[in-house]
């Protein structure tokens, strides 16, 4: 496989900031989520006996929406650095919707 990205559609955006404070005196964590919008292309390639050839369909540009999501934790009230925590999904109002009817049940 071979992925490029091929630059940004639009800059990037921050679209959550919080912190929590922990239960054990002088923890806390603080957690952000940024938007990234890029244009990506994935190729992927078959051996066909000592040759690799392109596998049909692939290698096509793609719009992308990725929301990254950042952490860092406090100890003793000293931060730790910003790692990647993974990724996640906008959440949709039919998504709220059925957990609450879920709740309800």
């Amino acid at each position: 496989m071979e992925w490029e990205m091929l630059g940004y559609n639009t800059r990037s955006k921050l679209v959550s900031h919080r912190a929590a404070r922990l239960q054990v005196e002088g923890a806390a964590v603080r957690q952000a989520v940024v938007r990234i919008a890029s244009k990506q292309k994935l190729t992927r390639w078959a051996r066909d006996g000592k040759e690799l050839k392109l596998v049909k369909g692939s290698g096509k540009e793609k719009d992308v929406v990725e929301y990254l999501v950042l952490q860092k934790r406090m100890d003793g009230w000293k931060e730790g650095d910003w790692v990647v925590w993974g990724t996640t999904e906008e959440t949709k109002m039919k998504d709220v919707m059925e957990w609450e009817r879920k709740l309800l049940q």
